[in-house]
């Protein structure tokens, strides 16, 4: 069997992308509460402490200029 290469590349994409359109329609959404349907899920609550957070970042770094660094070189 001879193969056209550009229309069986595209006829693998087709498939490709008709595929991933059912899972997504098989795994969709509650747009309202921004979760998907029949999952339950529990809030958990996130405590970023930022500025211990960027001191410890930039503890390898030195600043050179408007937001820009150098790592410290060992």
């Amino acid at each position: 069997m001879v193969y056209n290469t550009r229309s069986y590349t595209r006829n693998q994409k087709i498939t490709m992308l008709n595929k991933l359109n059912e899972e997504l329609r098989s795994n969709s959404y509650d747009i309202k509460n921004n979760k998907p349907n029949n999952q339950n899920y529990t809030e958990l609550e996130v405590n970023i402490d930022f500025e211990h957070a960027s001191k410890e970042w930039r503890k390898n770094k030195i600043q050179l200029k408007e937001g820009m660094f150098r790592y410290i070189k060992k």
